[in-house]
């Protein structure tokens, strides 16, 4: 088993990378079943057509001119008429047909270390026929994805040659946490009392987006997109209208309110221990970040590379 692990690592690690060699390999890993050896293509297609929507929700790319593969492209003129939550199977024959040969074909010849793609063949993990649709997994391949902890390691080995692989043309924060489908937003419950206790050094009756009073329609908002940071800083938020935040959506502020952000941000490293809020800042920000000019540096990088990557600017009116 522990021979047929290195060796599996290496094909992953080592020849013809592209997001389709790790995605197929991820698809017998996530789509396994006990007892199950033999796999038609539109049973991977379910974990495979999911994890290119994620790539183009955070506008994640595999080439240096930061265009999109084939495979996104087509996907990404097909989402365009349908949303993934309702894809249907008809959906998914469509997209198995349209992209059959990035999705199966060039991927399964990496394999067996060819460059050129073919109709059948099979090596130490599968055996596979294009004419078929289908993938059949090797006795000893099988009896390595039965062992549960097998799996895991497998799937930590390819997530990480693929987030190794991603990263050299993505500068994305948190861009395992995107792919592997984790991204929750935790609940901000717990800063509201940031922004309506006037104790705090972030207390505000005005919406950060439009300037008149928030009154009881108060939202948090991410000033940068939740969608490209993945995650709740404080650093980030901003107490807005209900409406405000529902109309700027998935939009990073513009570039006076970004400037506004950081002269905010730099008063909360002027607080004193003294302060009721000071051991919750230092909790969550302070440690993180322990002089306002580290965290300049990283706000500065994230709100460059969100734009870079095409998310548009929403003009506040503040």
């Amino acid at each position: 088993m522990e021979n047929l692990i290195q060796k599996f690592k290496f094909l992953i690690s080592n020849r013809n990378n592209s997001s389709y060699k790790y995605v197929l390999a991820l698809s017998f890993i996530f789509c396994f079943k006990k007892g199950k050896k033999k796999y038609r293509f539109d049973e991977l297609m379910r974990f495979i057509i999911p994890f290119y929507f994620n790539m183009l929700r955070y506008k994640i790319t595999e080439k240096s001119s930061g265009k999109q593969p084939r495979v996104l492209q087509n996907i990404s003129d097909y989402s365009d008429k349908k949303h993934l939550r309702y894809l249907c199977e008809d959906d998914f024959i469509y997209l198995l047909k349209q992209n059959e040969k990035l999705f199966f074909a060039c991927p399964l010849s990496c394999f067996e270390n060819r460059a050129v793609s073919s109709f059948e063949g099979g090596n130490e993990f599968f055996s596979y026929s294009m004419k078929e649709k289908h993938i059949i997994l090797s006795e000893e391949f099988f009896s390595l994805l039965s062992d549960r902890h097998a799996r895991e390691l497998l799937k930590d080995t390819v997530f990480l040659s693929l987030l190794k692989f991603l990263e050299k043309y993505n500068s994305i924060p948190n861009l395992y946490t995107k792919l592997s489908g984790s991204l929750c937003k935790k609940d901000l419950k717990k800063y509201k009392k940031l922004f309506t206790d006037q104790k705090s050094p972030l207390f505000s009756d005005a919406c950060g987006i439009c300037g008149e009073k928030i009154g009881k329609d108060l939202s948090i908002d991410h000033f940068i997109p939740f969608n490209y940071v993945a995650c709740d800083e404080i650093w980030n938020l901003i107490a807005v209208h209900k409406h405000c935040n529902s109309y700027k959506n998935d939009r990073p502020g513009d570039e006076r309110a970004y400037e506004k952000l950081c002269e905010r941000n730099k008063k909360l490293y002027e607080i004193t221990e003294d302060n009721p809020y000071f051991d919750f800042l230092k909790q969550e920000l302070f440690d993180k970040f322990p002089t306002y000019q580290s965290l300049k540096k990283e706000m500065d990088d994230i709100y460059a590379s969100c734009k870079s990557v095409g998310y548009r600017e929403f003009s506040f009116r503040v």
